[in-house]
């Protein structure tokens, strides 16, 4: 699974195909015709991920990519139920972590981030799901907010959800949001559904992209020339504030929300 395509994000091609020929024009007057649904389900498909287009005001899906049952385990014709029915497949625990994240994330937003800026914001966040069969599975999630009112009022958001229950197993989740140089970083606390901020060093984020390339500590130390000490430290010190046992995750989640 991956969220990019060709150096380009897959996920920025799917928010230009709606902006540019689906009609987005006068606020929450989205209209979708029938070969724009063949274009998003086999987008959704090329992307192993379920595309998505949630209308606020109506507190409902305009589009939910037909991959759903592939994917996450649970039928597009539940999902088509609307923006509550997906809350309500999400783990109770992860519910109230969701919840108290985009609280802050919102609260955040609303003091740093202009009307344009809001309209230009991209989130990525992780939380646990209860599929069909009752199993629980892991989701990344990535949006963008594609109309906003004056008052700052989300009016449209379009996202993507891909199951990652491929990565190592946790309970930890984390959840990032940006627009432009400015962002929000929130993890959860261990053993709890309360958030916190969190900042990544320079020096950390240098550590995490060489060791995104998949480079161990000591490839990663030869191209920053540092030790393998100080590279291992790194390493300690970014698992500790984010509460994650595997640097791997870490690693993944900030590839996919965009922040190396």
């Amino acid at each position: 699974m991956t969220f990019r395509d060709n150096g380009e994000s897959a996920f920025s091609h799917f928010n230009k195909m709606i902006l540019k020929n689906m009609g987005v024009g006068e606020p929450n007057n989205l209209t979708l015709k029938s070969e724009d649904f063949e274009i998003l389900n086999k987008l959704a498909e090329s992307q192993q991920s379920v595309l998505f287009i949630i209308n606020y005001t109506k507190q409902n899906y305009e589009f939910i990519s037909e991959n759903c049952e592939e994917i996450i385990n649970i039928t597009h014709d539940y999902l088509k139920g609307g923006y509550q029915a997906v809350l309500n497949v999400i783990y109770p625990e992860d519910q109230i972590y969701v919840s108290k994240a985009l609280g802050k994330a919102f609260e955040y937003m609303f003091e740093h981030f202009s009307v344009e800026e809001m309209k230009n914001m991209t989130y990525a966040h992780t939380y646990r799901m209860i599929d069909r069969d009752k199993n629980l599975i892991q989701i990344l999630q990535r949006g963008s907010l594609l109309e906003v009112n004056k008052e700052k009022k989300p009016l449209t958001e379009s996202g993507m959800l891909a199951n990652v229950s491929h990565w190592k197993k946790t309970d930890q989740s984390l959840f990032f949001v940006k627009s432009g140089e400015k962002s929000l970083f929130l993890v959860r606390l261990p053993n709890s559904a309360e958030v916190e901020k969190i900042e990544l060093s320079y020096a950390q984020l240098k550590v995490l992209r060489s060791l995104a390339k998949g480079n161990d500590s000591q490839t990663a130390a030869k191209e920053l020339k540092i030790s393998k000490y100080t590279i291992d430290t790194h390493r300690k010190h970014i698992l500790a504030k984010t509460g994650f046992s595997d640097i791997n995750a870490v690693i993944h989640f900030a590839v996919e929300a965009g922040i190396l």
